[in-house]
């Protein structure tokens, strides 16, 4: 598939560093074989050779140590702490361009026909 792009054949003339995945890998408490294969596969550099999302997914790497569970915190011992939420908190909506008050995000959906009975009341300036 690749060969049929033209900019391919250009790729394989970038400079070549050196690979220095296992010394980060240890240097950052990786100590599964396992996992360095998996990242290994995931970061190479040819396309032809690098592992698809299907095998990544199905990889050693997620059956090692007794492999997944559905709840991802069984066995765990870390405690979280308890965080309340406020009523300011919940009427802020994060968006790309930043932080965007409630009412505004009411007033937007209302134009659009939806926002339910608040967007009543922000359509109509009641």
């Amino acid at each position: 598939m690749l060969p049929h792009h033209p900019e391919y054949h250009h790729l394989t003339s970038f400079k070549q560093y050196t690979n220095n995945l296992k010394k980060w890998y240890a240097e950052n408490n990786g100590v599964s074989a396992l996992g360095l294969d998996l990242l290994s596969k995931l970061f190479e550099y040819d396309p032809t050779k690098r592992i698809t999302a299907f095998d990544a997914l199905t990889h050693d790497y997620f059956y090692e140590d007794g492999g997944w569970t559905d709840n991802v915190f069984e066995g765990q011992t870390v405690e979280y702490p308890s965080r309340k939420v406020t009523e300011q908190e919940r009427d802020i909506v994060r968006t790309g361009s930043g932080r965007v008050g409630a009412e505004s995000v009411k007033r937007g959906m209302a134009s659009h026909g939806g926002g339910g009975p608040d967007a009543k009341r922000a359509k109509t300036g009641a």
